[in-house]
């Protein structure tokens, strides 16, 4: 990582302060895509701290908003997009050191990574979490019980999505679920639930219903059981299944 940026560095010529909470929110119930809700959508959080105030902006993935549109109108909020690669360029180079690294790379970043450990648990940048919303009410988060389970360095993990009740179906054809790269880049997992309607005489998958799940997740688990065809002789008519298919990252 280069040594000696400033925050005002990192933040390419972007005015934080400049930027108020209300008119991102107005820019993203504007230009917000309908299928996408706010938190759910947070790809990462900037807090600025703007004389005796401090400013908390939480920007979603670029899905979750019509881009273009919103360059358009107001290229200043659209800036701030650009910031996630802008710090990772400025910080790191052309490098991506989190991802596509070797095992020597990765631990040495791991243990890196332990020095900032204190400062994180501090609840200096907890501002900059997304509230939990998966339950309501909307819980709010902080770094401390995130890293609470934190062991120390461990081996890259795998992830390579998992149907936790495949016991429960014959299958005549299975198709594999794909971690979505973008998710993958980013650390998200969790579960996807859904329901599928599966034709009796043929054992083919007539139709999905996505009970839950994060945004990103979800399409690939979809595509992915539409695909799937069970052994008809498993079945006793035209039914409705339930299927839970785990995204996560698995330590070796």
């Amino acid at each position: 990582m280069r040594i000696g940026l400033s925050p005002t560095d990192l933040a390419n010529g972007i005015n934080l302060c400049a930027v108020t909470p209300r008119a991102l929110y107005q820019a993203l119930t504007k230009y917000g895509r309908g299928a996408y809700t706010i938190f759910e959508a947070v790809r990462f959080g900037i807090v600025a701290n703007c004389g005796s105030e401090q400013v908390v902006l939480r920007i979603p993935y670029s899905e979750a908003v019509d881009y273009d549109r919103l360059k358009k109108k107001s290229p200043e909020i659209a800036r701030l997009w650009d910031m996630f690669d802008d710090v990772k360029t400025r910080a790191f180079a052309d490098k991506a050191p989190l991802y596509y690294t070797s095992k020597e790379q990765d631990m040495e970043l791991q243990r890196a990574g332990q020095s900032v450990l204190p400062e994180l648990r501090s609840g200096k940048f907890d501002a900059g979490l997304a509230p939990d919303c998966s339950k309501k009410p909307c819980k709010a988060q902080s770094f401390r019980d995130t890293l609470n389970d934190y062991k120390g360095p461990q081996e890259k993990p795998t992830h390579a999505p998992q149907l936790l009740n495949a016991d429960a179906f014959q299958f005549a054809r299975y198709a594999d679920q794909v971690y979505p790269p973008l998710a993958r880049q980013e650390r998200i997992q969790g579960k996807v639930e859904l329901n599928f309607a599966v034709d009796s005489q043929t054992g083919d998958v007539q139709g999905v219903t996505v009970l839950s799940g994060h945004t990103l997740l979800v399409t690939p688990a979809v595509e992915a059981v539409k695909q799937w065809r069970l052994a008809p002789r498993s079945l006793g008519g035209t039914q409705i299944l339930h299927a839970t298919i785990d995204f996560a990252f698995r330590c070796p």
